[in-house]
């Protein structure tokens, strides 16, 4: 069956749409340093501002796929859109602004980011012609490599330009609105209960959906330090702002390629192999770089850590579709993305907090703690169903 022109637009209408809306929410992590420095906040307010956003991006998405679980145009998409876009408000905001007004102003671009999510995942399944895993894959795809240029646009833009540099960005929403509405996206709509449809790969269902919710907490936990922190880490060391937003850029691109990599292995493979694969042949590779931190050749590292450790989780999405559990699809897909989300921004809260008292070094160690906890997570479900098969 030959793919139509419309389709594929719908599709990049809302690849664009999720790169672009983790691009916003990765910017803050690349001008993080000038904008403590700017508004006179110690490191832990900072990590409350990334937390704040964070938590707002993903717990949001399960209100907003449940209260627009029947509907078929995605208005949620184009405001969530333009609601992100308060984050441009940082290139005006004048130095004494009290950092409840900076709280406030994130949890805001957070919401916007969260309704994105939930309509946009949808969206991938009603695209016609396409398969919904090839839609879905792309879909994740783009929001990492949106994650990962976020810290390196936002260094490099107020790195030049300081915080109003900010305000060059804002073409770039405005265009996904028009493409959302000119492409004419529909969203699948939830035939609620039970599992997802189809029974695929249910051969290769070692865990239950909370099972995998588990693993996905503790893995994103470990991505949202290493990205929402390392920009901060690397400048405190005394590297410039661009190179630190370079090095979790090149984390988000290794995550990118290892997706593209998984996803197509697991045609052919088990799913279930390769996350527990990147994450044991991940840990040494994380290890490796932080105590290689010092030197630039270092920056190298983060790509293979990127592939190893933070591939697996479009893998797990896939896997929660057909769990054994009782939610039903768009609550899945919510609970799976933004309930994992907004738990491990719980996690970076605390390491936040924890880098204010024994420094940022020593905190950063929760990083490879968080991908060794989800690894012995799904080795003992891995063990406990072959025991109980």
């Amino acid at each position: 069956m030959a793919v139509g022109w419309r389709s594929r637009f719908q599709l990049l209408s809302l690849m664009a749409a999720h790169f672009v809306i983790d691009m916003l929410g990765g910017l803050l992590p690349g001008f993080l340093p000038v904008a403590r420095e700017h508004f006179g906040l110690s490191l832990g307010a900072g990590v409350v501002l990334l937390a704040i956003m964070g938590i707002g991006s993903n717990l949001f998405q399960i209100p907003a796929g449940l209260v627009r679980r029947h509907a078929r145009l995605p208005l949620m998409i184009q405001c969530g859109m333009v609601l992100s876009m308060l984050i441009f408000l940082f290139g005006f905001l004048p130095g004494g602004t009290p950092v409840w007004v900076l709280a406030a102003l994130m949890f805001l671009v957070g919401i916007g980011i969260a309704f994105v999510h939930p309509e946009g995942l949808r969206g991938t399944l009603a695209v016609d012609g396409i398969s919904s895993s090839v839609c879905t894959s792309l879909f994740m795809v783009s929001g990492f490599l949106g994650f990962a240029a976020g810290p390196l646009a936002g260094a490099w833009l107020v790195g030049h330009f300081r915080l109003p540099g900010l305000l060059l960005l804002i073409p770039l929403p405005l265009l996904v609105v028009l493409g959302i509405y000119r492409s004419r996206v529909r969203l699948a709509v939830d035939s609620g209960g039970g599992r997802a449809a189809g029974q695929t790969e249910q051969q290769d269902q070692p865990w239950s959906y909370w099972h995998l919710f588990t693993i996905a907490v503790f893995m994103n936990a470990g991505s949202a330090t290493l990205q929402g922190l390392l920009p901060s880490y690397l400048h405190e060391t005394g590297f410039p702002l661009t190179f630190c937003g370079m090095s979790a850029m090149l984390f988000g691109i290794g995550s990118a390629a290892g997706s593209l990599l998984f996803g197509v292995l697991a045609k052919r493979y088990r799913p279930s192999r390769f996350i527990m694969i990147g994450l044991a042949a991940g840990l040494p590779v994380i290890a490796g770089y932080f105590l290689l931190s010092g030197f630039r050749g270092a920056i190298w590292l983060t790509i293979p850590a990127g592939m190893l450790l933070s591939a697996g989780f479009p893998l797990i999405v896939v896997l929660a579709r057909n769990a054994p559990g009782r939610l039903s699809l768009s609550m899945r897909l919510a609970w799976i993305v933004g309930g994992s989300w907004s738990a491990a921004t719980a996690i970076l809260l605390l390491v936040g907090q924890l880098a204010d008292r024994i420094g940022l070094g020593r905190a950063m160690n929760a990083v490879w703690l968080c991908y060794l906890v989800a690894l012995i997570v799904a080795v003992a479900g891995r063990l406990r169903f072959r025991r109980s098969r």
